[in-house]
């Protein structure tokens, strides 16, 4: 598996983040993961058409994973982007 870096940073907006989570395919188990620094990762799936599954992660950490599904593919890439759960996401 290769590794591909996307910086999702927030002066670039949404709109581009979004193109790419649209066009994930659905795969059970397989997706995109941000921010993987050993600790900390943000993990987005897509397991059925229209619902995105966001999980962040923080290695032994009590509370984690932290997982929502969204229907609105520009709430999944406010997630990614802030790090935290918006009121779109279903926990």
């Amino acid at each position: 598996m290769r590794t591909i870096t996307i910086q999702a940073d927030p002066a670039m907006g949404d709109e581009w983040l979004v193109h790419t989570i649209v066009a994930m395919p659905v795969m059970p188990n397989n997706g995109f993961i941000f921010d993987d620094d050993g600790a900390f990762s943000t993990h987005v799936n897509r397991r059925q058409e229209g619902v995105w599954t966001v999980s962040f992660r923080n290695s032994g950490v009590a509370g984690y994973p932290r997982t929502a599904h969204y229907r609105n593919p520009y709430a999944v890439a406010r997630a990614i982007i802030s790090r935290e759960h918006n009121e779109e996401g279903q926990r």
